[in-house]
């Protein structure tokens, strides 16, 4: 399959990895791949920490934005059926013996308003690693997972930047392993949207944010 690039499209993407690198789905072109993995090792501060997740995948997606742009449609977006969703998690982990606190508020997180210094907090996720027009890491943990979130800006020769959205999961038990294997349609379906909102402002409407190639693992 060729690798197309498409201005203003949600790339292919889903790119999910087991901890020895290998790729999960043989569908995903090397093209993407390579594309991907190379934006993430090109940053140590992610490497180090995605290196070590038990899960990772990737959804990357280009527009006209800078990364606080991108971040604040990102981490603003919360909309009912997620909120639902977090309410039937809130079920499922006490099932586990695990808990969470509450339902996450729907928010508006303006640009200039997205925590890049290190403890800081946005939503779920306590920011780990940041640096500005560059890259964005946080973190959300309880006694089951503890779950990475990086976007990383890609600047492009057109003007435009492409981002990655890097979702990780570290099992801290062995319910978490359980709990993800559960989630994990769920959660491709929220990072696929989240590009998609994070796209949309400038693209026009979320519609305008297509996938190219749907490689769910």
């Amino acid at each position: 399959m060729t690798f197309k690039y498409i201005d203003f499209r949600l790339r292919s993407t889903f790119t999910t990895r087991r901890r020895n690198g290998s790729a999960q789905n043989p569908k995903i072109p090397k093209e993407i791949e390579m594309m991907q993995e190379n934006a993430i090792t090109a940053i140590p501060e992610l490497a180090a920490i995605f290196n070590g997740a038990d899960n990772i995948h990737v959804v990357s997606v280009d527009c006209r934005k800078s990364l606080r742009e991108f971040l604040s449609a990102v981490l603003s977006y919360m909309p009912g059926w997620m909120r639902f969703l977090y309410r039937v998690r809130w079920v499922f982990v006490r099932l586990l013996g695990a808990r969470q606190d509450g339902v996450p508020a729907s928010l508006f997180v303006a640009p200039d308003g997205v925590p890049f210094a290190k403890g800081e907090q946005s939503s779920i996720f306590t920011v780990i690693e940041a640096r500005e027009d560059s890259f964005w890491i946080g973190k959300a943990t309880d006694t089951m997972i503890t779950g990475y979130l990086g976007v990383i800006a890609e600047p492009l020769e057109s003007g435009a930047n492409r981002f990655h959205i890097v979702t990780g999961a570290k099992f801290l038990h062995w319910t978490g392993s359980i709990y993800f294997a559960i989630i994990k349609p769920f959660h491709n379906l929220v990072v696929a949207c989240m590009a998609r909102e994070g796209a949309a402002v400038l693209a026009g409407t979320p519609e305008d944010a297509v996938f190219v190639q749907d490689s769910k693992a």
